[in-house]
């Protein structure tokens, strides 16, 4: 699953200079708080209710409709990738460390 928080007051222009920065800290105020923004992603991973639910885009606890929903093409970009990978299985098949008993 995918989700859009919608426009989150995170601080991240809050020290931008000039107009560009009067205009981020004018509109912050009308921006979710970052508790608002997390929670269509808190519960797509936690609730019960999604168990079993995936390849779906999200927004305020609500699906959206996928624009470029297409199976075909996103099935070659896997084994494109999957390609891609594939000389560097060994490299990452054992941990370089041991484990920590704790």
């Amino acid at each position: 699953n995918a989700c859009h928080p919608g426009g989150v007051n995170t601080g991240l222009h809050r020290d931008a200079p000039g107009l560009g920065g009067v205009i981020f800290r004018l509109g912050n105020k009308l921006l979710r708080s970052p508790s608002q923004g997390a929670d269509t992603v808190t519960w797509l991973a936690a609730s019960p209710e999604m168990a079993g639910i995936s390849a779906r885009f999200w927004k305020d606890r609500r699906e959206l409709r996928r624009k470029f929903y297409d199976p075909p093409r996103m099935a070659a970009l896997y084994h494109r990738c999957e390609a891609m990978v594939a000389g560097f299985e060994a490299e990452f098949s054992e941990p370089d460390c041991e484990p920590v008993d704790g």
